[in-house]
């Protein structure tokens, strides 16, 4: 699982949440029904992007449940969580690497 902790430091509405996906990685489970994570979620080859309608204070956990495809090392890109209606006001994590054996 690819876990992400959000700490909101005030509430937010419209927010949107890119999840980049290691080129080594693929979705194994897509959640549409039953979503308890955000209001609207949309699967892409390269990103997963959560949409929250209100995004209240606090930290929230987000899971991606993601399988291995190649083997290798590959550079994990940075979580971008912004407003939908103001891009410039975003928040982002740090970039790391992984090892897929």
């Amino acid at each position: 699982d690819y876990v992400i902790d959000i700490q909101a430091y005030k509430k937010g509405e419209h927010v949107m949440l890119e999840i980049p996906l290691p080129s080594g990685m693929k979705v194994e489970n897509k959640q549409t029904h039953g979503f308890n994570q955000g209001n609207y979620v949309e699967y892409y080859k390269h990103k997963v992007v959560y949409y929250f309608e209100h995004l209240p204070m606090g930290t929230k956990q987000i899971k991606v449940t993601m399988k291995p495809v190649f083997r290798g090392s590959y550079v994990l890109p940075p979580v971008k969580i912004s407003l939908m209606y103001y891009p410039f006001v975003f928040g982002n994590s740090g970039r790391s690497e992984i090892k897929i054996k």
